[in-house]
């Protein structure tokens, strides 16, 4: 056995001491950064959880939603003053032209009188929507925002919408209103300025000073007013048409053979045994009449009138009414040409039966900013298949 020498130069010199010294600090240097590498695993993991957990919420709630699909609501809000409110259960979006705005604004109770909180815009038929609250005098003021892009500044919008908001352990109140967004106004805001006494926000309403808040809309009618005299299906067709389609008052003159050729709903409507079949002028209903003509432009061959600011209103009238050719039309839009980001045509794929376009958009949503990006507020838009593959996405970053 060899004895250590206690007395080795090598080992107990100054210079070895601070060696040893500088060695023991860079392993704990290197201990501290692997400890806050794994601290942060760890919390990138609780965050991921704590969304999954709550996009399970949703969809265990959407699911309940479908099989409890009952509406009891009557009460009609007045847009100034102490609304009435009517109290229901949830209850499945509307069809047609709707969508639903939902977020939770956080140290609600901390707002100053006059001071207000948005939540971010997001994209619906080619416009910009966003909620506001705001502290008003002694009440919550609560605002539907709504912005035009340059291709919106000749339209007025009618439309209602449901404001819903839930005092803590109790049913969702209910306000409805009314409002009609004119022309030539770039951001225009229409909505309640006196909704709920302020003392209740942080007593009824608010838990950690959060705030849940949505928003139902439901766009009746856009009239464009460039359109009032260029209509490609007014009277001047009819000599050229063997039927009339009557949308919320405007009258299209078109062909039977067009319609049934390349729609599944007109064909059933014009070749099978309907009443309709020998009607010269029918009605449609749960349209509107923008989107209707930007449908027919497109049918008839002038795809340019599908851009960013129409082509989800003409897709709506193309999955109402089975044109797949139209529905090819936009997905290609989308795919080569829009500007819209991957989360919307995501959504829009979804909604609207485009596989091959949620194909592409999922294959481009990569990055866990992008999944989260895609990952709705509003679980019923995505179908199941596709909120599953997006968490396993997120999971596997």
């Amino acid at each position: 056995m060899v004895k250590r020498n206690n007395n080795d130069p090598s080992t107990s010199s100054p210079a070895s001491k601070i060696q040893k010294t500088d060695k023991i600090i860079e392993n704990n240097q290197i201990c501290e950064r692997d400890d806050r590498q794994i601290q942060e695993i760890i919390d990138s993991q609780k965050r991921i959880e704590t969304t999954i957990q709550e996009i399970a919420k949703q969809l265990s709630s959407a699911d309940q939603i479908q099989m409890n699909n009952e509406d009891s609501e009557s009460a009609t809000a007045t847009m100034i003053g102490c609304p009435k409110k009517s109290i229901k259960n949830e209850t499945m979006l509307e069809s047609g032209k709707s969508f639903i705005l939902k977020h939770i604004f956080k140290d609600v109770p901390a707002l100053e009188t006059g001071k207000s909180l948005c939540s971010e815009w997001e994209d619906h038929f080619g416009a910009l929507w966003r909620m506001q609250i705001r502290h008003q005098d002694t009440f919550l003021a609560i605002y539907l925002d709504f912005m035009r892009n340059e291709n919106w500044e000749n339209l007025t919008t009618e439309l209602n919408f449901k404001v819903k908001i839930q005092p803590v352990g109790c049913p969702k109140d209910v306000y409805h209103a009314k409002a009609t967004f004119e022309k030539n106004r770039k951001t225009v805001t229409n909505g309640y300025a006196r909704l709920i006494n302020w003392d209740d926000v942080e007593r009824k309403y608010t838990e950690n000073g959060r705030l849940p808040l949505e928003i139902q809309v439901k766009v009746n009618k856009t009239i464009d007013a460039r359109k009032a005299d260029l209509r490609s299906f007014g009277d001047e067709r009819s000599e050229f048409s063997d039927v009339t389609l009557n949308v919320d008052d405007e009258l299209f003159h078109v062909s039977k053979h067009i319609l049934a050729y390349h729609s599944d709903f007109f064909r059933s409507m014009f070749v099978g045994n309907f009443k309709e079949s020998k009607k010269s002028v029918i009605e449609l209903k749960g349209v509107d009449p923008y989107d209707f003509e930007n449908y027919l432009e497109a049918l008839y061959g002038k795809t340019s009138i599908i851009n960013d600011s129409t082509v989800e209103g003409i897709l709506l009238i193309a999955d109402m009414y089975g044109t797949q050719i139209i529905a090819d039309t936009c997905t290609k839009f989308l795919e080569k040409e829009s500007t819209k980001k991957s989360a919307k045509k995501l959504h829009m794929s979804c909604c609207y039966n485009l596989e091959g376009l949620k194909k592409t958009c999922l294959s481009q949503i990569n990055t866990t900013s992008e999944i989260k990006a895609a990952i709705p507020k509003n679980a019923q838009i995505l179908d199941r298949a596709t909120m599953i593959s997006l968490l396993e996405k997120l999971i596997d970053n």
